[in-house]
């Protein structure tokens, strides 16, 4: 005999969710998973009419291909006509399904992302390897060059300012010393320029990693200083933040940059150059972040800003998804690239260190590589805080 089907909670919440649709397909433009597949199951109301047979023990949650390949990025969401949470729908789904899909690369990325020492000394041979790389293919930036040049130029602003400074709180993340160490370098560079104290943390997870995959988010350590304001490097967990956290706010990065324009706007050398904006999938769905990211970029001296010209522009980097759906997760970053090739920019800049990590090897693939920034890096290039 089977055993009856039993609703949770969490059960009647996807439900209700699901029941907000109403199959419109407004969203199908902008899903990047149903753009590559063409498969309506793989669409977002077809995930949330999946989701709703799962929750009402009409279907299981094991092995279901759709779910798995849908990456999490919200723009259905931002386009939704009732506003259907289907993130919300979706993670509480992922949460009570058996979790036997996850491919072992993704499994590695995310323990990993749990020991940043362990991470770092793993990737010190990447670096060394990265030495013997052919010059063009290297960052023109030397990153312990930049941090002496942070310190140097921070204790001479210090002095020279003489007044309290403000005191910024830097969630830095997991990959604060390895993927992000550069980014780190340079938001910590423009704060100490603009007479701000950057107190950079890298104790906290924003969970987004887990959390996405069904898996319960690691403890929120409470934030028990008081910083002036509290930023998170990276839009993926500046989101994953804001949704764990009400209080104190999380500000974005461009917005951050945006404040200290006051301090630096006097700083800045005049370089001509073009830049490609890509717009991370988390970083639109941060109120204002796109739009400081564009003002930012129009107010550089010399600088010309370069849009893509076809949307979603989504990379498909999606923390592990690029691990656990290599051949969308592709495709996905080869579209915009080949975007961004046809726009002969200088630089690239993107605010999500999987988008600049998905984009930088889908432009060496097309034979094209080129620089791809974080926003505080391209900052820090004007204010002349990089040795050439």
């Amino acid at each position: 005999m089977s055993q009856a089907f039993t609703t949770t909670p969490a059960d009647r919440r996807v439900a209700a969710i699901a029941a907000q649709c109403v199959m419109c397909g407004l969203c199908l433009p902008h899903c990047p998973s149903y753009l590559v597949t063409r498969n309506e199951a793989e669409s977002p109301r077809g995930r949330l009419a999946l989701m709703a047979r799962i929750a009402t023990g009409q279907a299981t949650g094991d092995s279901q291909p759709s779910l798995d390949s849908c990456l999490a990025c919200g723009r259905c969401e931002r386009v939704c006509p009732p506003k259907v949470p289907f993130i919300e729908a979706l993670i509480l789904t992922r949460s009570g399904r058996a979790r036997t899909r996850e491919h072992w690369a993704g499994q590695l990325a995310r323990r990993l992302a749990r020991r940043p020492a362990l991470l770092q000394m793993l990737l010190r041979g990447a670096v060394a390897v990265r030495a013997f790389s052919p010059s063009a293919f290297r960052r023109r930036t030397n990153l312990d060059g930049l941090a002496s040049t942070i310190s140097a130029r921070a204790a001479r602003h210090t002095r020279a300012n003489g007044t309290k400074a403000r005191t910024d709180l830097i969630l830095a993340g997991c990959a604060a010393h390895t993927l992000e160490r550069s980014s780190v370098e340079a938001i910590s560079f423009v704060a100490a320029i603009a007479g701000a104290k950057p107190v950079i943390d890298d104790a906290r997870c924003c969970g987004a990693l887990d959390q996405h995959l069904g898996f319960a988010s690691p403890p929120c350590m409470p934030i028990v200083d008081e910083p002036d304001r509290i930023v998170a490097i990276n839009s993926g967990c500046t989101a994953a933040w804001q949704r764990r956290l009400a209080t104190p706010a999380i500000t974005g990065v461009a917005s951050w940059l945006e404040q200290q324009w006051p301090q630096l706007v006097d700083r800045f050398a005049t370089r001509p150059m073009r830049i490609a904006l890509h717009v991370p999938c988390t970083q639109q769905g941060l109120a204002g972040e796109a739009e400081s990211m564009r003002r930012l970029i129009d107010q550089l001296p010399g600088a010309i800003r370069l849009e893509l010209p076809v949307q979603p522009g989504c990379c498909g980097a999606a923390g592990t998804y690029c691990m656990n759906q290599p051949a969308i997760s592709q495709q996905l970053g080869a579209t915009v690239a080949e975007q961004i090739r046809m726009l002969h920019p200088d630089i690239v800049v993107s605010a999500n260190g999987g988008c600049r990590a998905q984009l930088s090897q889908a432009l060496f693939d097309l034979g094209t590589p080129m620089l791809v920034l974080h926003p505080a890096e391209l900052v820090a290039d004007y204010l002349n805080g990089r040795p050439e």
